[in-house]
């Protein structure tokens, strides 16, 4: 097993020629996100809903595999005749962050579909008054979004490493995997968990020029939109912040009709974005939970 996951490096250690088929499932699993993440920006850049949900559906899979290892008797003798408890213990206390910012992005994703589907519906209806009133419960919920967000990454951040390093060389072979993929768990569940908390508090990438923007003034002023220079709106909750700029600047112009079109067609590409999420990041919450249950067996063992 040769992955590391790029919050921080993991120390290289020896396995052995021959792994168990569960360790061999684990590892193919972590490649798989090892891919996915090689793929993406850094960190600090937001990706698409439909990429979030990839990390999410492979990240549940690992959960299941690393499970799995955990229930073997190979695996159950070792941490048996190892006698520091204390990685399982680091290992406990860091799921705790993890669950707590995995519920703070289920809850907001919540809140962002109640909120996409009052736009879509007022822009059903096309009353002028009720749009301005959805758009600004919208732009208000954005704003603390982002705050909620950003303070959960915060935790993440923080919870970065946090794993000790024992003298591993004392401890036999299949432990020292045991530990490498508890370690590397926690790692890829604070890339994928940012991830989709840097997807709900995404920042607007729009400057303005001249004047206001009635629709969405809490949101950004717009008169004329500018792309920041090297930024793109590269997910769909920024896509739908630009279609509400536009159908602001053509409010009292021509085209308006198409505008409108184009705010359903990016309000209803988010509603499907979110619909999976929530269902990437429950499977996600329920295999984490059981991982608790499945650490705190081995601290009472």
């Amino acid at each position: 097993m040769n992955c590391s996951f790029g919050l921080h490096p993991v120390r290289s250690i020896s396995l052995p020629s021959r792994l168990h088929p569960t360790s061999l499932k684990v590892d193919t699993e972590f490649d798989k996100l090892k891919i996915w993440e090689a793929s993406l920006p850094s960190l600090e850049e937001s990706i698409s809903g439909q990429t979030i949900l990839k990390g999410l559906v492979g990240l549940a899979e690992l959960y299941n595999s690393v499970e799995e290892l955990l229930q073997t008797s190979r695996t159950q003798e070792s941490i048996l005749h190892h006698q520091d408890s204390k990685v399982f213990e680091e290992a406990l206390e860091g799921s705790v962050t993890l669950l707590d910012a995995g519920s703070c992005a289920k809850d907001l994703l919540s809140k962002m579909k109640e909120h996409v589907q009052g736009l879509q519906s007022s822009l059903r209806r096309r009353g002028g008054g009720s749009i301005q009133q959805d758009v600004n419960a919208y732009t208000t919920f954005r704003k603390k979004a982002k705050k909620d967000a950003l303070k959960c990454i915060r935790l993440l951040k923080r919870a970065e490493g946090k794993f000790v390093f024992l003298p591993l060389l004392e401890l036999d072979p299949h432990l020292l995997m045991v530990i490498r993929v508890l370690r590397e768990l926690s790692s890829i569940t604070n890339v994928i968990f940012r991830h989709l908390l840097l997807f709900l508090s995404t920042p607007s990438l729009l400057k303005t020029k001249l004047g206001g923007c009635s629709l969405i003034s809490k949101l950004m002023p717009v008169g004329l939109v500018v792309i920041e220079k090297g930024k793109k709106i590269n997910n769909e909750v920024g896509r739908v912040d630009v279609a509400l700029c536009s159908l602001s600047a053509h409010a009292r112009g021509t085209g308006v009709t198409d505008e409108v079109r184009t705010v359903q067609n990016k309000l209803e590409a988010l509603a499907v974005s979110i619909d999976g999420l929530e269902s990437g990041i429950d499977a996600a919450i329920r295999r984490l939970i059981q991982y608790r249950v499945s650490l705190l067996n081995v601290l009472t063992c």
